[in-house]
């Protein structure tokens, strides 16, 4: 009797480590496992501005247990192909890592559709940050009455018939409330037509960032703007001086998952 229970005994202690032994093999495979993202070439400098080559090039494993969120941000080893003769905009040396970032460029042209133009925007950056304005958004603008001119109306002038006189309005001329015109699609904030990270990383100054340049609708031949916000808006602008201009930020669309 008792040596049958020795038996078992003996039989359970060795599938007890047969079930120790396959976990640890299995953890020791998934180790194992590696991810490949593009590296620099050892003894490899390659200055801001340059095209990357094949030669540049070498795959990094990294443990595929250790990757994380790595693929957001570093090129795929087996993508190299499609980042090669594109230009870096930071100095990249052996060892270092190629991220998505060292080789986004920054947008150069508005790429306007056909149909469609764009308008010039000059407005008071200190009602409204320029930075927190993503080109995309829709925006309006703001302008108090008392700065827009209104058309001067004749009053009979009892003492000389030939001379109107001012109207009572232009004679009191208290502040009145806003006048909000748009939304508007916001194609560039000043010479930025995508990110402010993007234009840091590649160290592009910003410039005219209080100027917003936004979408307008155009005849079919590109003669005329059809856009009959837009025109109200150039007519304030211009009535105005560009001093009263302040902006309305619209609610972004939430991005579906």
């Amino acid at each position: 009797m008792k040596a049958i229970h020795g038996l078992i005994l003996a039989i359970g202690l060795g599938i007890g480590a047969a079930i120790l032994n396959f976990s640890y093999l299995t953890m020791k495979t998934k180790e194992a496992d590696t991810v490949e993202f593009v590296g620099i070439a050892k003894d490899t400098i390659i200055s801001r501005g340059e095209k990357l080559t094949r030669a540049d090039l070498v795959p990094v494993p990294i443990p595929e247990v250790s990757v994380g969120n790595l693929r957001d941000f570093a090129v795929l080893y087996k993508a190299r192909n499609d980042v090669l003769g594109d230009p870096v905009w930071r100095t990249l040396e052996g060892g270092d890592l190629l991220l998505r970032e060292d080789i986004k460029t920054p947008l150069q042209s508005l790429n306007l559709s056909e149909g469609w133009g764009a308008i010039g925007v000059p407005f008071d950056a200190k009602s409204f940050p320029p930075s927190l304005i993503m080109p995309g958004d829709k925006v309006s603008f703001v302008f108090a009455r008392a700065a827009v001119n209104s058309p001067r109306l004749a009053v009979p002038n009892p003492a000389n018939p030939s001379n109107p006189g001012e109207t009572p309005a232009e004679k009191a001329a208290p502040p009145g409330p806003t006048e909000t015109i748009g939304p508007f699609t916001v194609l560039s904030m000043g010479n930025r037509l995508g990110t402010d990270e993007v234009m840091r990383t590649h160290r592009v100054p910003q410039v005219m960032e209080n100027v917003i340049t936004i979408r307008v609708k155009f005849s079919k031949d590109g003669s005329k703007m059809e856009d009959i916000k837009a025109q109200k808006l150039l007519d304030r602008i211009y009535t105005s001086g560009s001093r009263q201009v302040g902006i309305q930020l619209h609610p972004r669309k939430k991005k579906q998952n």
